[in-house]
């Protein structure tokens, strides 16, 4: 027993001689879902961004007390824009303690699913909104609002998913090594 134990272990010392084994893929993405390392990331900025302009189209809509004429579509658009920032944070809060980082590939996933339709939903009610309040000014600064953070999660769902597929390349490039000295050689 001991002997095909030993055998293993050179026919593995052997393979990784042949080829190295590096990072696999989700040990890159469970690197970047680490606890505190996803909101430095391009897409946790995008989220942050995202998730600031939810919340203020919210104030916005309870300060300016945005009511119009059809008042159900107002409770609609506020109802989709809550419902947005509230799984919005969730996700990036499971993202950012850490919690994913057993399972990445369904949270990311379910995190676009989520992110996609509820913005999609979020921009359609908007304009609707915009279309069916008549009032000018600053009553549809929730909207315009509730739009932006709306591409911003798009945005978002877009560069979680190419940091989920595509690995960055880690390997400086070399340059093409230059010549010290810049006179031109006589056998050239």
């Amino acid at each position: 027993m001991s002997e095909s134990a030993i055998n293993r272990r050179k026919s593995q010392l052997f393979l990784t001689q042949i080829s190295p084994v590096y990072d696999t893929h989700d040990e890159v993405v469970r690197k970047k879902l680490k606890r505190g390392k996803f909101p430095l990331t391009k897409t946790g900025i995008i989220r942050m961004i995202s998730l600031c302009l939810y919340l203020g189209s919210t104030l916005t809509w309870i300060l300016l007390n945005q009511q119009c004429d059809n008042s159900n579509i107002s409770y609609a658009n506020i109802s989709c824009i809550g419902i947005a920032f509230a799984g919005g944070l969730i996700l990036f809060l499971l993202f950012s303690l850490g919690l994913s980082v057993k399972d990445p590939g369904s949270w990311i996933q379910s995190d676009i699913i989520f992110n996609l339709i509820i913005s999609l939903a979020v921009i359609v009610v908007s304009i609707l909104a915009l279309k069916n309040c008549r009032e000018a000014g600053t009553k549809h600064l929730s909207s315009a609002l509730a739009i932006s953070a709306a591409s911003a999660s798009i945005c978002s769902c877009a560069a979680l998913l190419l940091m989920y597929r595509f690995i960055e390349d880690t390997n400086p490039t070399t340059s093409k090594p230059t010549r010290r000295d810049p006179r031109k050689s006589i056998f050239a």
